[in-house]
């Protein structure tokens, strides 16, 4: 029974993966404060950008935001006994502005076809960063980007998306250095803790404008999602990560109305159950490395002040979040930090086959965990190809089009993309983005097809190991 719920599951997770969706980046269109784009095959189904963030308040006015240094001396779990270490965080909550029912219900209404399906576009990544003023009195202002492996968090269901609306809150997690963190407790001893949060949001989308990329299979012409979907296969071979939005806001802390959001704790060979102990982090579905995965999930005991075994419940990355790249690991009792913790990877692929690791274990406690598939067993690799023609000597050729033809393997299976070059193309360099079985060989072939009618092949030749192709118009 709980095999077949977990496939029910991972059916329902499919159902709403990224991979169904396919915008076209220069379809956008601005309605109001809405960004809206059509989906490249489907005519009634659009996508609608992400709202702006803003730092989240408690009802009473109070800003969901805490800056915490733990100090640590004589712990054995880092080898360093007798030296004062600092671990230092910045926490908080941001929510997202929604795209009210009746601005959506505005935007249908615009669009050229009847009965629109309008959804949530799939937000590929987030990227976020602090930036603080620098500075004393009179002087010019300064700013200083502060912080390093910041990353976002998801609780429960404000913190998901699906295709009825984008996600309300979430927190972002980061480090600071001692330097960052003493700017930031010079603030607090004026009185008041100033920053701002700079923020980006990136999608996968179709890019007609980087080459009419076309796949040929069995001689016939499709587009390479029609091939794709035969195969019940996921390629992003037209798909090109774009920047969809990007602001920031300003973070303004009254430390003197709010004392408790700033905290200095001492903690020695434990760590309190308030704190996080660990942060698990799986770039598998971020980066694009693991086509065959639909869910990979990580399992972790410690050993409690009291010398009990401490679990968790699995904490788990989805290809359907690959933005949510990182876990906060909170244990429900103290965890003793002088004593090692051990793990195991739980993974489901798109079939709905289960694999179960060996349990691990890691002696040294570090401030995180990367379950990333390694570099050695990862079985695909993504490649970006540039391509310059000559376009300027296309009239003096007499050259009508080009087509060069790329042909490549990709999860056993035979693939070809074809970037063109029309005779009024003025931009002599073009990219396309492939995923092919990793080590497999890439081969090219250019098309010269002329005024006249005729044609011209060149011969099949690898693809150079810098991925650029540089073509001269033959004699």
């Amino acid at each position: 029974m709980n095999y077949r719920m977990n496939l029910l599951a991972l059916a329902l997770l499919l159902a709403f993966s990224r991979g169904h969706a396919q915008p076209l980046s220069t379809s956008k269109q601005v309605f109001g404060d809405l960004q809206i784009y059509r989906d490249d095959k489907n005519e009634k189904l659009y996508y609608y950008a992400p709202g702006a963030l803003k730092l989240a308040m408690e009802s009473d006015g109070k800003p969901r935001f805490q800056l915490l240094e733990m100090r640590y001396t004589g712990s054995s779990a880092y080898g360093d006994n007798g030296e004062r270490r600092f671990l230092n965080i910045v926490q908080f909550t941001v929510s997202m502005e929604q795209a009210t029912a009746e601005a959506l219900k505005a935007v249908k209404k615009q669009l050229p076809t009847s009965d629109v399906d309008l959804r949530p576009l799939p937000v590929r990544s987030i990227e976020g960063f602090l930036i603080a003023p620098v500075g004393e009195g009179n002087e010019r202002a300064s700013y200083k980007k502060i912080g390093k492996d910041g990353s976002f968090q998801a609780e429960g269901q404000s913190g998901t998306s699906d295709k009825h609306g984008f996600w309300t809150e979430r927190t972002f997690t980061l480090k600071l250095d001692n330097h960052e963190a003493q700017l930031l407790w010079e603030q607090v001893a004026k009185g008041q803790l100033a920053l701002s949060f700079a923020y980006s949001f990136y999608a996968n989308m179709i890019s007609r404008g980087e080459g009419d990329v076309t796949a040929k299979e069995n001689g016939v012409r499709a587009s390479e999602f029609e091939v794709a979907q035969k195969d019940h296969l996921t390629t992003d071979t037209l798909l090109i990560t774009h920047l969809v939005k990007a602001d920031a806001f300003p973070i303004g802390v009254d430390v003197e109305k709010w004392p408790d959001l700033l905290k200095r704790i001492d903690i020695n060979e434990g760590i309190p159950p308030a704190y996080a102990a660990l942060e698990v982090r799986c770039f598998d579905f971020a980066n694009d490395l693991r086509p065959d995965l639909s869910l990979k999930g990580i399992d972790i005991v410690a050993t409690g002040v009291g010398g009990q075994p401490i679990t968790i419940p699995t904490q788990k990355f989805l290809s359907g979040e690959p933005d949510l790249f990182a876990k906060q690991i909170r244990f429900p009792y103290a965890v003793k930090l002088t004593q090692p913790y051990r793990y195991r990877v739980i993974e489901y692929t798109v079939d709905g086959d289960k694999d179960v690791s060996e349990w691990k274990t890691v002696q040294m406690w570090a401030s995180h965990l990367d379950i990333t598939t390694p570099a050695k067993d990862q079985v695909f690799e993504t490649k970006q190809i540039e391509i310059e023609l000559p376009v300027n000597n296309f009239a003096d050729a007499g050259v009508s089009r080009v087509e060069v033809n790329i042909d490549y393997v990709f999860a056993g299976k035979h693939r070809r993309v074809r970037v063109e070059y029309g005779h009024d193309d003025t931009l002599p360099v073009k990219q396309t983005t492939l995923r092919s079985d990793k080590g497999s060989v890439i081969t090219y072939e250019v098309v010269w097809i002329y005024q006249t009618g005729t044609q011209k092949s060149s011969r099949v030749n690898n693809l150079p190991e810098d991925n650029y192709l540089y073509l001269m118009v033959p004699d």
